[in-house]
């Protein structure tokens, strides 16, 4: 019986540990796509672009806090992909170059064609200079 109750107890603590954001034993697969309420810090690159993409639903995101300070080449927006790979990514969401934010709240929707399962993080991406100012991954 002590065996079992040993047992159980780290079963228990596994889960909560995982639960509650510590160490676990569990990953997710890399082919899996992000879900719904799933977040990611954006890490800034260049120009100060900070903020935190939310999945909202299945084809929509919000980003809350996002800085931006408008530079760039002339096309800058958001681009998904895959294992941090986004000049072969897709763009979503508005024009950025040239227009500065801080603090901002967005709302942005997958293109038409697009599901989760194409990206697994965002970037803000130039597209011009093929280069992030600003990424993340899911998680």
């Amino acid at each position: 019986m002590t065996s079992t109750i040993q047992t159980c107890g780290l079963a228990f603590g596994l889960l909560v540990a995982s639960a509650c954001g510590g160490p676990s034993s569990v990953e997710r697969p890399l082919s899996t796509p992000p879900g719904i309420g799933w977040v990611a810090d954006l890490q800034t690159r260049q120009h100060g672009v900070t903020g935190r993409v939310t999945v909202t639903s299945a084809t929509s995101f919000s980003v809350t806090n996002f800085n931006y300070d408008g530079g760039g080449l002339s096309d800058v927006r958001f681009y998904g992909g895959q294992q941090d790979r986004y000049a072969g990514g897709f763009a979503f969401g508005p024009q950025l170059a040239g227009s500065p934010a801080a603090g901002s709240m967005l709302t942005l929707q997958l293109p038409a064609g697009r599901t989760l399962a194409d990206l697994d993080g965002v970037s803000v991406w130039c597209v011009r200079a093929a280069v992030s100012f600003a990424d993340a991954r899911f998680h």
